[in-house]
């Protein structure tokens, strides 16, 4: 059988099933509705057990049927590959991790909604944080937070950076930043908990192109975030 999925094909799932034809495709993450699918397909799987794999793409007779997609997240606590660790770390001078999956911002530009979902859904801090503990006891000691955004609305940035610095790591990162709810004190525990370097999602330095993207913000926003 031909299993199709991943980023691109997740912008336009059903447009590329129905004209690439493959028996399966999956929509969104693969983690978990992939292993579903994998111990359906020696037996002779039903429309009920396939309906309920998560962003599962498939064929009823000749109607192509797109299942929702699953609202938990991904395992956070992976078997990492140490040879692929020390890989990365020997060639970027960086290891990602990801503390959350979905966006709920509406940038006119982005595909981060349609490819990771609308809806945010966060790992575990303790997760995150045992994760860092890890590579730091490898050697390795900067880490790129892959968030489309990091200063989710939620404050999901702030409760990591609270449990990264009761822990007492010592692990500079940095990751992707909304210039918005930036302020002296949360800056101060994000220093706190090793943040080095910020990058922006700003995009553009007029309010008429700020608010034609969709952003959210004006560039006075813009301009005190930097200056915190």
């Amino acid at each position: 059988p031909i299993v199709i999925g991943g980023a691109g094909f997740s912008i336009f799932p059903r447009v590329l099933f129905e004209q690439l034809t493959p028996d399966y495709a999956i929509c969104g993450e693969g983690e978990a509705s992939l292993l579903a699918l994998l111990a359906l397909l020696p037996n002779h799987q039903t429309p009920a057990q396939l309906a309920q794999i998560g962003g599962l793409l498939w064929w009823d007779g000749e109607t192509a049927v797109q299942n929702p997609r699953s609202g938990v997240c991904p395992r956070m606590q992976l078997d990492f590959d140490e040879e692929l660790v020390h890989y990365y770390w020997k060639h970027s001078g960086m290891l990602n991790v990801q503390t959350m999956s979905g966006c709920p911002l509406n940038c006119i530009y982005c595909t981060y909604p349609l490819i990771e979902g609308r809806k945010l859904r966060t790992f575990s801090p303790e997760a995150i944080v045992d994760t860092l503990a890890r590579f730091q006891r490898q050697g390795i000691h900067y880490v790129f937070f892959t968030d489309s955004v990091f200063n989710d609305p939620k404050g999901q940035f702030l409760r990591i950076a609270a449990k990264i610095a009761e822990k007492g790591l010592k692990t500079p990162w940095m990751a992707y930043f909304r210039p918005q709810a930036i302020s002296a004190e949360n800056v101060g525990l994000l220093v706190k908990s090793g943040l080095r370097a910020v990058e922006w999602g700003t995009d553009c330095s007029t309010d008429a192109t700020l608010e034609a993207m969709g952003k959210g913000f004006t560039w006075k926003t813009v301009f005190e975030a930097n200056r915190v």
